[in-house]
């Protein structure tokens, strides 16, 4: 079953959304536990069998956005300053876990990462979701960009000494 990679972030968010819920029960889920979330997910909302549709694409975002979710919860703090997370919907939280995520740790591009997350966010959240999402990712975005010209720039200062 061929599976778009808009379609397989559908399904991200969705199982990263039942993963927050989970997370407020258990706390810490285990591998296992996640896994059979992702499983769980995959199984029911595409109707095709895990095995034959989950895919590296996939699961490097699910379990790279559960390992780093402190940072990506930080700079959700950091960019959403007047949003306590408890106060951001679990429908947008699951859209910019993924988002940040993408940002921070794959080489999609930018413009790529916030498009695809303001059409989740127009699918899933509420009216106002798109803007928030897309201020929040281009925020990220921009401070990111600051970030790595200033790495390079002292790279370039110091291959020049």
């Amino acid at each position: 079953m061929d599976v778009s990679r808009h379609q397989r972030r559908i399904y991200l968010v969705q199982a990263i959304y039942l993963w927050e819920h989970q997370q407020g029960r258990d706390k810490k889920l285990d591998e296992k536990a996640a896994e059979a979330l992702l499983k769980y997910t995959w199984e029911d909302f595409s109707s095709a069998p895990y095995d034959e549709t989950i895919s590296e694409f996939d699961r490097d975002r699910f379990f790279g956005m559960i390992d780093n979710i402190k940072k990506i919860r930080k700079f959700l703090i950091l960019f959403a300053p007047d949003w306590p997370l408890d106060k951001i919907a679990t429908a947008d939280r699951a859209v910019l876990y993924l988002g940040l995520f993408e940002l921070l740790h794959t080489d999609v591009p930018p413009a790529v990462v916030i498009n695809e997350a303001v059409e989740l966010a127009k699918e899933f959240g509420g009216e106002r979701s798109s803007k928030f999402v897309n201020g929040v990712l281009s925020t990220a975005n921009k401070d990111q960009e600051k970030k790595t010209a200033k790495k390079e720039k002292k790279k370039t200062k110091k291959e020049a000494s």
